[in-house]
């Protein structure tokens, strides 16, 4: 990726994955998402993607989408640089996370 993209680091205790969240401010799932890590101490990095330039924006969704193969919405979700989560969907987050 030819730009620097500043994220926002939220502390947990729980620091297995190394975790990329990009979500829009005034997206209610993005905050869901937000608060189900938060909630499990789940250190992650989010980023409001609605905050940037619109060319970043841009060249950021193409490399997502050629990365995992997939049309991005939010929130949108990177485990580890190689899986990915869309939506909020919590049997997924339980899955990705080992969380019963």
């Amino acid at each position: 990726m030819p730009y620097e993209i500043e994220f926002n680091r939220v502390l947990g205790k729980n620091k297995t994955w190394k975790i990329k969240l990009y979500a829009l401010s005034t997206c209610a799932h993005c905050h869901h998402v937000m608060s189900y890590l938060k909630e499990h101490f789940i250190e992650y990095s989010y980023v409001f993607v609605d905050s940037l330039d619109r060319k970043i924006v841009k060249k950021l969704r193409a490399d997502l989408q050629e990365k995992f193969g997939r049309v991005v919405s939010y929130p949108f979700l990177v485990v580890d640089d190689k899986k990915y989560i869309q939506g909020f969907i919590e049997a997924k987050y339980r899955e990705m996370f080992n969380i019963e």
